[in-house]
């Protein structure tokens, strides 16, 4: 009911259903990682961050749940949670490689920044992942020319520059 409730432009029940879920079982991560999630999709980015900060540490730093913190302390749009959300993205991500979501939000976090290389690199793991080769390739050529060559990022945008399509 909860889930409906938020799905269907119900917040405030939503959040009501949610906090008695918490209440009847407080260590529960799926119930803050909801509750953040309500809120974030609901346009309230920064009150979902304590709710997912919470989630993700009671469920042993599982990878989906930080994209979503990440996703929100990015969306929160302010520059002081920005580093934070490039680390817990980053974290993230080596756990679950090959989540789209999580590199189009550490692209924006990185772009926010001003770290173009790293942004472009990013855009081309997801563009990647989501199966649009040509995207990927052209982003991470832009990439290429903005790390120096041989350096980590430059040789991830070479791997997908050169990198066959996946297989759909």
């Amino acid at each position: 009911r909860a889930i409906t409730s938020y799905l269907h432009g119900d917040l405030r029940s939503a959040l009501a259903q949610i906090d008695a879920l918490i209440q009847a079982q407080p260590a529960n991560p799926y119930f803050y990682e909801l509750r953040g999630q309500a809120l974030l999709e609901g346009g309230r980015p920064t009150e979902a961050v304590a709710p997912l900060r919470k989630a993700v540490a009671l469920s042993n730093n599982a990878p989906l749940i930080g994209m979503l913190l990440g996703q929100a302390l990015v969306a929160s749009n302010s520059s002081a949670t920005t580093d934070e959300a490039i680390g817990i993205l980053r974290a993230a991500l080596t756990r679950e490689t090959e989540a789209p979501l999580g590199y189009s939000q550490l692209a924006m976090a990185y772009g926010r920044k001003g770290d173009y290389a790293q942004a472009d690199l990013a855009s081309a793991q997801a563009a990647f992942l989501r199966g649009d080769t040509k995207t990927a390739r052209e982003l991470a050529a832009r990439a290429k020319t903005r790390f120096p060559v041989g350096s980590p990022g430059w040789v991830k945008a070479d791997d997908i520059v050169a990198a066959k399509p996946m297989p759909g």
